[in-house]
């Protein structure tokens, strides 16, 4: 996401400086402008209303994955499994689950931490991007793809957007990113951004 964005951003003869929040204070600095812009999707904000959008850029796939040999378990019921997610993400077609404690949530701050509670049997499975996941297995040498099982078909699927802060007008910024993530499609600079992670 942020690789397209400062690609669509450099088209456009802007610069983009990088901060790091947690997730729920990320959304409340673009709330309060004190940043611009945070990748995101709609379905996953309580009032994505407040803010405003561009088009979907890539589908975000958050797919169950668990131990190797614990596949069994994908076409069991997930009732009185323990699921770690990321801490401040919302998680739609678990939350009913979540709430009423049939699942236990287990929350982590990011994926690779995930990946670590799921490889050292602290968690039945953990929710989380697909792509990511086997990205951050490849760049982590104390994690092997053979230790994990990736269900086949994600749980969820979102559309990943950019949301703005509506603090300041971005209107005329948003409108030439669609345009240009159009044209990076077209023209292959998107695959082969997509290509880095693979």
């Amino acid at each position: 996401m942020i690789d397209t964005l400062r690609e669509a951003a450099q088209c456009a003869g802007c610069t983009i400086k990088i901060v790091h929040y947690p997730e729920k204070r990320s959304l409340m600095n673009l709330r309060e402008g004190i940043v611009d812009v945070y990748p995101k999707a709609q379905e996953w904000v309580a009032e994505p209303n407040q803010f405003d959008w561009t088009a979907p850029v890539v589908i975000s796939e958050d797919t169950l994955i668990f131990r190797n040999g614990d596949q069994t378990r994908v076409t069991q019921s997930l009732t009185g499994m323990s699921i770690g997610v990321v801490h401040g993400f919302s998680y739609p077609a678990l939350k009913k689950l979540f709430a009423c404690g049939s699942l236990q949530r287990h929350d982590a701050h990011n994926t690779k931490n995930l990946l670590l509670m799921l490889s050292r049997g602290h968690v039945d499975a953990i929710l989380t991007n697909r792509h990511v996941a086997k990205w951050i297995i490849r760049k982590s040498p104390n994690l092997r793809e053979a230790e994990f099982y990736f269900a086949k078909k994600p749980l969820e699927n979102a559309p990943f957007r950019f949301a703005f802060t509506r603090k300041s007008d971005h209107s005329k910024f948003i409108a030439a990113f669609n345009k240009e993530i159009e044209t990076m499609r077209k023209d292959g600079r998107f695959q082969a951004i997509l290509d880095r992670y693979k």
